[in-house]
């Protein structure tokens, strides 16, 4: 575990690292797969690079290689482009001095452990709360964001969402990961 990672969200690795100690390493990535090969992987996924190369540069997948399964919530390149926030994640959250920014905002998209899709709300990596509404056989998460791909990689399912997701600092709610 990184130690300067710890300094800075220590209440979230610590979720990670009890998460680790429960879940074996392999219920992650499969038996024969890696934190390297899961990243590969995302990083092979075209439509999805932007969101995975600042998901890369968080550290929060070496952090989370022990999590067990999870959920991230990955908008695609284009729609990144087309609502400005592919100049918030590679131009200004990408920036030294803004690392735990892009660490909240990474953590904003991830729900540890099994999420059920039906749930109303759940608990991100952060804290957080995050409204979900499914009707008519599509899914809304947080404000108005479209799930409309799911992909799927060992234990790691992954939702295509229409925008990046973008925490809504008035809601007072607190949720908490595993409960």
């Amino acid at each position: 575990m990184n130690v300067s990672n710890l300094q800075l969200f220590p209440s979230r690795l610590f979720k990670a690292a009890a998460l680790a100690s429960i879940v074996n390493v392999s219920n992650l990535f499969g038996a024969d797969e890696t934190i390297a090969a899961f990243t590969d992987w995302l990083e092979s996924q075209s439509e999805i690079s932007v969101f995975a190369n600042a998901l890369e540069q968080s550290g929060l997948i070496s952090e989370l290689g022990e999590a067990g399964s999870m959920t991230i919530f990955i908008p695609t390149n284009k729609a990144l482009e087309s609502d400005g926030s592919r100049f918030l994640l590679e131009d200004v959250l990408l920036a030294p001095e803004n690392n735990q920014r892009l660490i909240d905002t990474i953590s904003y998209h991830i729900v540890l452990g099994e999420m059920d899709i039906n749930a109303k709300t759940v608990a991100t990596l952060g804290d957080n709360c995050l409204d979900i509404n499914v009707a008519d056989g599509t899914a809304d998460v947080g404000i108005a964001d479209k799930v409309t791909q799911t992909l799927e990689y060992g234990s790691v399912t992954i939702h295509i969402v229409s925008s990046l997701l973008i925490q809504d600092w008035d809601d007072e709610r607190v949720c908490k990961v595993g409960g």
